[in-house]
């Protein structure tokens, strides 16, 4: 156990530094003026730059580091925000909503791109509380087919001159993203999460998801939600967990001991705000399942 602990710990570490690191998108030129394209969480410059054209230009409102739920728009941001082409928003954030408000007023001329209003996107259900969950919504790899196929679409309307190298992008993403559809192990058993931005991440698996430890974004856990927990994992209701990295948060911290505790596998699954694409987090989740051979203890289906 505790030399299987080391080398995931240790891949754990590679797989962050290599998330930290800013991927290498190549884009064929084209003449004209590039898109100015303003995304409101930094993570989304990622998703965006996969099918962007070269000289199109891409900023994030909130910066790395900062937490979105609290983030404020400044005179700066409202300049971006006025300047922008393209404005693709979770529309979930407060200071998201003070830019649906700006522009239902007229004040941003820009094409507005909220995620949970775009045809097809699928909008789940706290397995916990019942209510929707708008947690990046992209995570869930058939929401990002449909985010990216949209978003190729609203680009190559505004610059017909790139829908080339839009649509050759957008392609080779779909192609990656049906290749781990199709790669990865699909396992019907009883998880609990860390947090809910986890549930897009993970629910494509097969993931019955029954146990939150936050339940919803602002909401600590009571110690009667961590004694219910524990008796589940105990009696073995609940076969793994699924624990966000890099592991910062106390809910993340208090799901991992218990974990170790009962000895049952763990799934370390990539910060929806780690700064690189869901493409590489989905493959790092993709190979996390492979290699932990969870088939071995559960049922595979």
């Amino acid at each position: 156990m505790r030399s299987w602990m080391l080398s995931l710990i240790m891949l754990t570490s590679i797989i962050l530094v290599s998330l930290s690191l800013t991927p290498t998108i190549v884009a064929q030129d084209a003449s004209g003026h590039g898109l100015y394209i303003v995304v409101t969480f930094p993570n989304l410059k990622y998703d965006v730059a996969l099918i962007a054209c070269k000289d199109d230009v891409i900023v994030s409102i909130a910066p790395p580091g900062v937490d979105p739920h609290s983030y404020q728009l400044t005179p700066e941001n409202v300049v971006s925000l006025k300047r922008a082409d393209v404005i693709v928003s979770t529309a979930h954030a407060p200071f998201e909503l003070k830019i649906r408000e700006l522009y239902g007023k007229g004040e941003l001329k820009g094409v507005l791109i909220e995620i949970p209003r775009i045809p097809g996107i699928r909008i789940f259900k706290n397995p916990v509380t019942g209510e929707y969950n708008f947690h990046m919504p992209i995570y869930d790899p058939i929401n990002f087919k449909i985010f990216i196929e949209y978003l190729c679409n609203v680009f190559s309307k505004l610059r017909p001159e790139c829908s080339d190298v839009y649509e050759k992008n957008m392609v080779k993403v779909l192609s990656e993203i049906d290749s781990l559809l199709k790669e990865t192990p699909k396992l019907n058993v009883t998880i609990a999460i860390d947090m809910p931005s986890l549930q897009y991440a993970i629910s494509w698996i097969g993931f019955k998801i029954k146990y939150l430890v936050i339940k919803e974004h602002g909401i600590p856990a009571t110690p009667k939600d961590i004694e219910i927990l524990e008796s589940a994992i105990a009696n073995g209701e609940v076969k793994l967990v699924a624990v966000q990295i890099p592991i910062r948060a106390s809910a993340s911290i208090i799901l991992k001991e218990l974990a170790e505790r009962y000895e049952i596998p763990i799934l370390y699954v990539p910060s929806p705000l780690l700064l690189n694409s869901t493409v590489v987090k989905l493959k790092y989740i993709s190979g996390e399942v492979k290699r932990l051979k969870f088939a071995e203890k559960v049922h595979v289906f």
